[in-house]
């Protein structure tokens, strides 16, 4: 009867370490948990949302209910105040408390820094791997489907970046923003386009690598540009990008009370004096292929796989924050 246990346990000593073997082995082969990671992942990209916000009281709710209405859940919205002096900071942090399973990351600045300055700071945050969309106050995403359409349109790694029109509704009426015209796109004459940064704009993070610093910095301050902004960037990005930009047909709406195309037009005379003074920038052949890399330290399927645990966590940006000095 001894004899009988003993070698049972020693059967099953035998097959339970054959077994351990058979796991060490599979985890010890690197080539086989990667293709695993990345037939995991790679059916979702992660995308970085960021909307920069002061005194936006009449507007940031519904960008913000907008962007929480996606059906797609592998996102952040990053949410700058910089320093407000109106309502703004009381209403984003009322809709927070009533949404328990935002993915809302917001952040109260102390004192005003400035659109280009929070920008930079918090486009560091971003993976490697993700997608950035710097999203207006004033904008309202209507179709639930947007970031679901930009997920498989990403999957094309030919692509770099994206566009999508606004419509504008000024009374009873509403006004499609144009289009780019095929010739800007086929001679890439985006520096005459008045239409330049009234889109809702994508583009890889990578991409943003690209830029020459003289581009951002406004030449009177020698900071990042504030009121250009926009400009100092979108403009460098669509350069880079060329041929590999994409257009988004989604219904995209922006609340604006002025009269836009006036606006506009005040706006294109202002943008030719800094235009001037932004460096040309040439189309780059390879981005990065294989989308594996190194970048600063980081490893872009882990980078994903532990951001993506922690946007479905609701995570905060201080543990964030941890991860990316602790990884």
């Amino acid at each position: 009867m001894l004899s009988l246990k003993v070698f049972k346990l020693k059967t099953l000593k035998k097959y339970t370490s054959k077994f351990l073997n058979r796991i060490k082995n599979t985890i010890n082969n690197y080539t086989v948990i990667k293709q695993f990671v990345y037939s995991c992942l790679r059916r979702k990209k992660y995308f970085f949302i960021i909307t920069y916000v002061h005194n936006a009281e009449n507007t940031i709710e519904n960008c913000l209910q907008s962007v929480y209405e996606q059906d797609y859940n592998c996102y952040n919205h990053f949410i700058i105040n910089d320093a407000s002096d109106d309502f703004t900071a009381e209403i984003i942090e009322k809709w927070i408390k009533n949404h328990h399973n935002h993915k809302v990351v917001y952040r109260l600045n102390d004192t005003k820094k400035g659109y280009g300055q929070c920008c930079v700071d918090y486009f560091a945050y971003a993976i490697a791997s993700a997608i950035i969309i710097e999203l207006n106050h004033k904008i309202r995403i209507k179709e639930k489907d947007y970031l679901s359409c930009l997920n498989k349109v990403y999957f094309d790694r030919d692509v770099l970046m994206t566009y999508t029109m606004f419509k504008y509704k000024q009374v009873h009426k509403t006004h499609l923003l144009q289009k780019f015209e095929s010739a800007i796109l086929d001679k890439k004459l985006f520096r005459d386009s008045m239409w330049v940064t009234e889109y809702l704009y994508s583009f890889r993070k990578k991409l943003f690598c690209f830029i020459k610093e003289e581009s951002l910095i406004d030449q009177q301050t020698g900071k990042y540009h504030d009121k250009f902004w926009r400009l100092s960037y979108i403009l460098p990005l669509l350069e880079i990008a060329a041929d590999r930009l994409r257009y988004i047909d989604k219904n995209i709406y922006l609340d604006e009370k002025e009269d836009y195309f006036r606006k506009i037009d005040t706006k294109h005379t202002e943008y030719k004096q800094i235009i001037n003074n932004i460096p040309k920038h040439s189309p780059i052949n390879n981005l990065d292929k294989s989308d594996i890399g190194y970048i600063c330290g980081h490893h872009p399927y882990a980078d994903r796989f532990i951001y993506g645990l922690m946007s479905n966590f609701g995570l905060n940006m201080r543990l964030l924050q941890k991860y990316r000095e602790n990884f």
